[in-house]
């Protein structure tokens, strides 16, 4: 992400998405049909302009993620992961060999 990008960008496009919801939720019952139905509807990407879609799942994520929030747009950013920038399985002295990983079964017959 390049540091003149704006980085709630992506929230309030998925704030855009849910927030009808939000303001007047649906009647008991609707509210299956009313995120199948913005999960179908086309949205403009951020960055690149391109048409795209959520699906049902991230729609109905970001909702139930917003509406139980006191911000919903902060709730609705873009998240770090948790191990970025870290090396992922063994490294390090005394972190097992491949051979130990993989029970002293060697990968092809040595001849």
């Amino acid at each position: 992400m390049s540091t003149d990008e704006d980085p709630d960008r992506w929230a309030r496009l998925r704030f855009a998405i849910i927030g009808p919801l939000l303001a007047a939720p649906p009647q008991p019952g609707a509210l299956r049909q009313a995120l199948q139905a913005l999960a179908r509807k086309s949205r403009k990407h951020p960055v690149t302009g391109a048409p795209m879609r959520f699906s049902y799942a991230t729609v109905e994520r970001g909702y139930y993620a917003a509406r139980s929030a006191q911000g919903p747009v902060a709730v609705l950013r873009r998240r770090r992961r948790q191990d970025a920038g870290r090396t992922r399985g063994p490294a390090g002295p005394g972190a097992p060999g491949g051979a130990q990983l993989r029970g002293g079964v060697r990968p092809w017959p040595v001849a």
